[in-house]
């Protein structure tokens, strides 16, 4: 298993370091350890489809983590004591997870494991929907967005407009960059430097979370609480911290550079589209502004990705990113603030 050596080249017979690049190399693996906790905490928007969201959400929330927690351990842990596959294999491998099954099971097993496998993804991919569409309806209805995205359908209840919406939008952005770049290059930025933002995005609202924790617990000491955390404060903090340093190593790798550029971008975009709309009114709030925005922050995102705006080779910026699901969680804080006050 333990088959790296602190050069980085394969040692045949194993016995290599824990930490064959020291505490540097364990602290540069969070961009992609985050990859297998990213989107937990879209969990709070159903809270308002949960019968007890006071009984309910909180031991919801733990349970999730713990399961992602196991599932993460066993693959990091197991896998590369599997004959065959080690350390120095996974570490290059996009799908670390069907590597074992190959090794222990093979080939034709596990294939029928990965179809298993995909059922998860598909259920993944259906609650970044899910939750895409909340998100969306929660900003609307803040008054964030055009409220025409906050409308519900007359028999189901459920904010259909804004689910549509966001589906379109997500929608044409792949596809200006598809058609834009070409199919080879456009599936490299999809695959890598697209959903690399989502880490940037991830960490900027769990340190913004943290902050709104701390100030909570400072000002509003004495609100109730359905959920009071036992880390408290400290927690908080520690949280923070881990943050700036993903952040960090994000910044000193090329892959993840550009891609916290491109989101930098787009918070600019979104701050001054949600400043105008409280400063000049419903007049501005409108679909086409809102998707005028998108486009410009997209074509932002796009240019940072061409050859002539960089040093940086394909290679790098097409790096295929960790297994493990992810949503897009940008503005998770803005619904925080409404809804999840109390589990601070």
């Amino acid at each position: 298993a333990l088959n790296i050596a602190p050069d980085g080249t394969e040692l045949p017979e194993g016995n290599g370091p824990y930490f064959p690049f020291g505490i540097h190399g364990v602290l540069a693996t969070l961009p992609f350890a985050v990859w297998l906790f990213l989107a937990i905490e879209q969990l709070p928007l159903a809270a308002e489809e949960s019968i007890d969201p006071k009984r309910d959400m909180p031991p919801g929330i733990l349970l999730g983590m713990l399961t992602l927690i196991i599932s993460a351990g066993m693959i990091v842990w197991l896998n590369p004591s599997v004959i065959g596959v080690g350390s120095f294999a996974l570490g290059k491998s996009g799908e670390p997870l069907l590597d074992g099954f190959r090794a222990i099971y093979g080939g034709s097993a596990a294939k029928i494991l990965a179809f298993v496998a995909v059922v998860g993804l598909i259920a993944s991919f259906h609650t970044i929907i899910y939750a895409k569409g909340r998100q969306i309806y929660s900003l609307s209805r803040a008054g964030y967005f055009p409220t025409g995205l906050s409308v519900t359908h007359g028999g189901y209840k459920t904010p259909h407009v804004a689910m549509i919406v966001g589906a379109l939008v997500a929608l044409a952005v792949m596809f200006i960059v598809w058609f834009g770049v070409g199919s080879e290059r456009g599936s490299a930025i999809i695959g890598g430097t697209l959903l690399n933002m989502a880490v940037f995005g991830a960490m900027f609202s769990y340190i913004l979370q943290a902050v709104s924790f701390i100030m909570l617990r400072r000002n509003l000491p004495n609100i109730e609480r359905p959920y009071r955390s036992p880390l408290g404060i400290p927690g908080a903090v520690v949280t923070i911290v881990i943050g700036l340093v993903t952040v960090y190593y994000q910044l000193s790798d090329p892959v993840y550079r550009v891609g916290v550029i491109a989101v930098a971008c787009w918070f600019v975009v979104g701050i001054v589209l949600a400043l105008t709309t409280l400063l000049v009114g419903g007049s501005l709030r409108t679909t086409g502004l809102m998707a005028g925005a998108t486009v410009v922050s997209s074509l932002t995102a796009f240019a940072l990705n061409l050859p002539w705006s960089s040093n940086w080779s394909w290679d790098e910026l097409a790096g295929v990113p960790p297994a493990g699901s992810g949503g897009i969680a940008l503005t998770q804080l803005a619904s925080l603030s409404i809804d999840d006050r109390s589990f601070a």
